[in-house]
């Protein structure tokens, strides 16, 4: 199993633990770089690449190579066997070509399952790598979430047509199952935060609440700033802004929205850009797409309550959402 963020990674490991006390043998946890660099580039060597792959030079995806061509060392690497993360997919992707199909069939007989998380965030040559293995009789599931595309493996160009593994796999993989309501539960959030949730992303199946937990404040509320320390004191919740370029002064550290992808958190406070309080008043109002996906994530990571930092009076511009006074605590299910 492969997940693109080592936060979801930990995730599924610490589900294996809670339910088996252990993560079953057999069962490989690993991230998506891992699983690349080992599976797929190390085993055998591509031709501008001599030496072996140690690691990787983790570069948001854009890899600085200046003007080196395609197929020298320049191009793939950093420094001797230091590749550019941003060139992993491709460098699997042509390893494969070069050796006739072998990587690929490496892969598939080693696993009987390739389980594959988090694949809204694959992008360029990630789409022909799992393609590749599932040509090769790979048999493999891939759960994603376009609503929640807040990263990217790599900015390459190649696919760059196709925003989502999804998209490709309607195009260029006719043979693959795209299922679209197995998964459309939400086990972890209450409906009241999933409602705000599912308005950022109209042209999607809105997702359902299955939570069964309550704590006794549970829901979505606006927090006015006069009220924010009385809150974090009393319910101690998981900081998230959109960057570090949000100040916030409390005695424990904030996370980025982007960085909680995959946790499940008690209860949260949100830091929301312009942007997003803009969109709260008016949905209709534009909000970039990488604001969106962040604000959704951060909405949905609270089994309990999701809280909303805004100005004194914010409420009265944005009805749908209650505001949380000390004395009169409004449980939302």
């Amino acid at each position: 199993m492969a997940t693109y963020t080592t936060a979801n990674r930990e995730e599924i490991r610490n589900k294996f633990i809670i339910k088996n006390g252990v993560v079953p043998h057999g069962v490989d946890v690993i991230t998506w770089f891992s699983f690349l660099l080992r599976d797929g580039a190390r085993p055998f060597r591509h031709s501008a690449i001599p030496e072996r792959i140690e690691g990787l030079l983790f570069d948001n995806g854009q890899p600085d190579t200046g003007r080196a061509r395609k197929n020298t060392h320049r191009y793939y690497c950093a420094s001797t066997g230091i590749a550019h993360s941003g060139r992993l997919s491709e460098i699997v992707c042509e390893c494969n070509e070069q050796a006739r199909g072998a990587v690929a069939d490496r892969i598939v007989h080693q696993y009987d399952l390739i389980l594959l998380d988090e694949v809204q965030d694959f992008a360029g040559y990630d789409f022909p790598f799992i393609n590749m293995l599932a040509k090769a009789g790979g048999n493999i599931e891939l759960v994603g979430d376009p609503r929640q595309r807040t990263y990217s493996t790599n900015h390459n160009k190649k696919n760059k047509k196709y925003e989502t593994i999804f998209d490709y796999a309607r195009i260029r993989m006719p043979y693959a199952e795209i299922d679209e309501d197995s998964l459309n539960i939400s086990y972890r959030c209450h409906e009241s935060a999933l409602n705000i949730a599912n308005s950022l992303y109209t042209q999607y199946k809105p997702l359902k609440s299955g939570a069964a937990d309550h704590s006794g404040h549970d829901g979505i509320y606006l927090i006015e700033e006069s009220k924010e320390r009385e809150y974090v004191k009393r319910y101690r919740p998981a900081l998230l802004r959109y960057d570090a370029r949000t100040k916030i002064y409390y005695d424990y550290a904030p996370m980025n929205m982007a960085a909680t992808k995959g946790m499940t958190l008690n209860h949260v406070l949100i830091f929301p850009t312009p942007g997003i309080r803009k969109w709260l008043i008016d949905p209709k109002a534009g909000l970039a797409s990488s604001t969106r996906a962040r604000f959704y994530v951060a909405l949905t990571r609270a089994r309990y309550s999701a809280a909303i930092a805004v100005p004194k009076n914010f409420h009265m511009k944005c009805p749908l959402i209650p505001r949380w006074t000390p004395s009169e605590e409004r449980t939302l299910f």
